[in-house]
């Protein structure tokens, strides 16, 4: 079920610049939008791959393990504060562009008129994607269709070699 949003739009009208509020329909993923969402997720990736600071900076944030003492637990802020440091120019200015590029494919709402929106119209919108094309069940259902998938090309692989035998 699609979820409407509005969002504030400047537009040049007669020579002068106009706020107006917009509705936008948030809806479904088709496979057109999904293909354009599976190829901005790689280059993501492969950015982050690209730059060993920022894969340092992920690894620490998503390993985190509890520190015992509060010296190790400043040295283990230092650590990430330094990754991030070191990947300043990805975190800032690459992937933020990304992320604003993905979001318009998902959401269908132009990249100019999101990047004019206040963080919580932004967010609005995240939530709305989000809400509406039930990510995890959206996941789940493709990680299923490719386990079966697997197992159907394990199978014929066994007749054709069940048929030469």
């Amino acid at each position: 079920m699609a979820q409407e949003i509005k969002l504030k739009v400047r537009k040049e009208v007669e020579g002068e610049m106009v706020t107006k509020s917009q509705a936008y329909e948030i809806e479904k993923l088709n496979f057109f939008k999904f293909m354009s969402v599976t190829k901005l997720v790689k280059d993501i990736i492969a950015e982050v791959k690209k730059d060993e600071n920022l894969a340092e900076l992920f690894s620490q944030l998503f390993t985190a393990a509890e520190a015992e003492t509060e010296e190790e637990a400043m040295q283990m802020d230092k650590s990430v504060l330094g990754a991030a440091a070191e990947s300043f120019q990805t975190l800032a200015v690459y992937l933020p562009e990304q992320a604003l590029e993905l979001l318009a494919a998902l959401s269908g709402v132009e990249k100019d008129v999101l990047g004019n929106q206040e963080i919580e119209g932004i967010l609005n919108v995240y939530d709305a994607v989000l809400e509406v094309n039930d990510i995890e069940e959206l996941s789940a259902r493709v990680k299923k269709s490719l386990a079966l998938t697997k197992s159907a090309f394990k199978l014929k692989a066994l007749t054709e070699k069940v048929a030469q035998a």
